[in-house]
């Protein structure tokens, strides 16, 4: 039998190799869940965090399962500085509120989906996630009197792969943020403008709830993105502007 000696420096190049091989791999494994962030169209089976690519714009969403008393002054604020918004409505609250519903589509907003009911979606079967997503849509396009855009944001923002695939085989994007305002917390006003107006840049997207330091924040926070040259839209149109710059593919 052979007998090798290793002289400590030997032994200590060995372990780092073995190392930087273990870092290695564990750095492919890691990778392997994450979407790169290019300035092409996003990928329908990803969840939506931003959309790179759209100069000028942000997108404003508002996830609605309570605080109608709030529906309108939101809507007269955003009407005042011609901004354009995405509310994703639970089907609960917009059977309870046929009428703010119509409303919100009437002024130009963008209606989305927030699930039938605010539910945790991991606890769902596929089955049961299939139903949450498409009764609510049906329910939606009934209410609204007019087309309901193919989003969906889960509750709580509860997501993962399984999620995010079964609503992508229904034709649905999952939609998350950029920046969250928090603003169910009930912050002051001049928190959520300063967790908003920092961090914004084209392709953010902005997630906030009917709550009324919500409505008293948004001037501000709307002055302070036309200020950095940024226009508030709905998802749809950030996709779309997206989608026309690079027209060989195809995110819908």
């Amino acid at each position: 039998m052979t007998i090798i000696v290793i002289k400590p420096w030997q032994a200590r190049l060995l372990l780092g190799l073995a190392f930087a091989t273990f870092v290695a791999a564990g750095y492919h494994l890691s990778m392997q869940n994450v979407v790169p962030v290019t300035g092409g169209p996003p990928p329908v089976n990803a969840p939506l965090f931003e959309v790179a690519g759209a100069a000028g714009m942000v997108a404003l969403t508002v996830n609605v399962d309570w605080g109608e008393e709030e529906i309108p002054a939101l809507l007269e604020v955003l009407d005042k500085h011609q901004a354009k918004a995405t509310f994703f409505l639970t089907g609960t609250w917009a059977r309870k509120n046929a009428k703010l519903v119509a409303e919100i589509a009437r002024r130009g907003h963008e209606i989305a989906n927030h699930g039938t009911s605010h539910v945790h979606p991991r606890r769902l079967s596929n089955q049961e996630l299939m139903a949450h997503i498409l009764d609510n849509h049906e329910e939606l396009q009934k209410l609204s009197g007019g087309r309901v855009a193919r989003l969906y944001a889960p509750p709580y923002g509860e997501w993962d792969r399984r999620i995010v695939e079964q609503a992508a085989k229904l034709g649905f994007r999952t939609v998350l943020w950029t920046i969250d305002t928090r603003d169910w917390q009930d912050p002051p006003a001049a928190t959520i403008v300063n967790r908003v107006i920092p961090k914004a840049v084209a392709g953010t997207i902005i997630l906030m709830h009917p709550k009324p330091n919500t409505v008293a924040a948004l001037p501000s926070i709307l002055t302070g993105l036309e200020v950095k040259g940024l226009r508030a839209v709905t998802l749809s149109e950030m996709l779309a502007a997206v989608q026309a710059a690079y027209p060989q593919e195809n995110i819908s």
